[in-house]
């Protein structure tokens, strides 16, 4: 008679987080474990949940907005669900799903309970708020029976922090959430030349690429000025931003560069393109929990700059795969920009080493692994 395969339930706040950092692990257990996911989903997500080798979904609404009504009827239906399946493990990602997710599976009596921190949204915040979600993640520690953070930086950060207790927190493997797939992030000048086509892009341009969420943390704003200066002295460079307007920010970034020096892509499921088309990467953050969009660039041959905080640390080799500067110093950003146009051999070299880092260190298989164990270990 065959063992009833233990069950395992990821709690998210939207189909993205799931799709984007979940779907190999999702596929990757689902050979040994029942796996469940919870989240915020709509109609139109349904389509990709269905492709996902999930024993089933269910749409809660986790809203990432702090809302005391919706967040406690959240609790008392995640704890329902909690109670009607009697999951193994329940595993949260986000800091609202976590909060969530910690008090439900308290309730419940679920054995384990695990959230893993992938940056801090109170870093760059100020007064009461920063102490109010500094004291979430501060109960998410208390409640969960064991913690996992996407990169060493980080979990030396939240322990300095009186935030986690060491004994219940961990890295699993080398960092990183899913890694990356170096068989798709990987160079490609088809893919490169047929992307500056279509943006009209000219091959002799010198492309700087930002992909990520716009928003003022990401450091996108300090870039925008960092660009505009430099540009003056090299005018064939140009501004590549990919990602979802969180702040409204286009029209201002709009109002400060020069005309055809950039073009916005407002959302893609295939970044691989945009990396294919680019020469540099810049993620000019003040907050990162381990940086993923920077070994994607690296996979895919990509010299990278980048600011010096502790989600980051290890995502790059200082001189070897990119640069770093000093989050929120536009002069800094400006000489390291400087140093990748006018040294070409350096920019050319640091790409090919960052895709050699990232296949050794950070390859998606190595972090499926790495999560099954960690799983495997728990319930054997």
């Amino acid at each position: 008679m065959p063992t009833e395969k233990k069950s395992i339930c990821f709690i998210v706040s939207s189909a993205l987080t799931a799709r984007v950092f979940l779907r190999n692990h999702i596929n990757n257990l689902s050979s040994t474990y029942s796996v469940h996911l919870v989240g915020n989903f709509s109609e139109s997500d349904k389509t990709e949940l269905d492709k996902l080798l999930l024993e089933d979904y269910k749409c809660i609404a986790i809203v990432r907005q702090i809302s005391l009504w919706h967040d406690i009827r959240s609790v008392v239906e995640l704890y329902r669900y909690f109670r009607k399946h009697k999951f193994d493990i329940v595993h949260s990602v986000t800091p609202k799903a976590g909060l969530i997710t910690a008090l439900a599976a308290k309730l419940a009596s679920i054995r384990y309970r695990i959230h893993i921190f992938t940056g801090q949204v109170w870093l760059t915040r100020n007064g009461i708020m920063r102490s109010i979600l500094r004291g979430c993640d501060k109960l998410i520690n208390c409640l969960s029976t064991h913690l996992l953070v996407d990169s060493v930086g980080q979990l030396n950060f939240l322990i300095t922090e009186k935030i986690i207790s060491p004994s219940k927190s961990s890295v699993l493997g080398n960092g990183s959430i899913n890694g990356v797939d170096i068989n798709r992030f990987l160079p490609d000048s088809l893919s490169r030349s047929n992307v500056r086509k279509e943006l009209k892009i000219d091959e002799k341009r010198l492309v700087f690429l930002f992909l990520g969420r716009l928003n003022r943390d990401k450091g996108i704003m300090d870039l925008v000025k960092a660009f505009k200066c430099v540009q003056n002295d090299y005018p064939y460079i140009f501004l590549l931003i990919v990602g979802i307007d969180e702040e409204d920010l286009r029209g201002e970034i709009i109002q400060q560069l020069p005309q055809h020096t950039y073009a916005f892509i407002a959302e893609t499921t295939q970044p691989q393109l945009y990396y294919q088309a680019a020469d540099i990467f810049c993620l000019p953050s003040y907050r990162e929990g381990f940086g993923t969009s920077v070994i994607e660039a690296s996979a895919c041959g990509l010299p990278v700059i980048c600011s010096n905080i502790y989600g980051l640390e290890s995502t790059i080799i200082e001189n070897e795969t990119g640069l770093k500067h000093t989050a929120g110093d536009v002069i800094a950003l400006q000489d390291c920009m400087i140093k990748m146009i006018t040294d070409p051999q350096f920019r050319i070299g640091a790409g090919e080493n960052g895709r050699k880092y990232t296949a050794h260190f950070f390859q998606d298989r190595i972090v499926m692994d790495a999560w099954k164990k960690f799983y495997d270990q728990l319930v054997v």
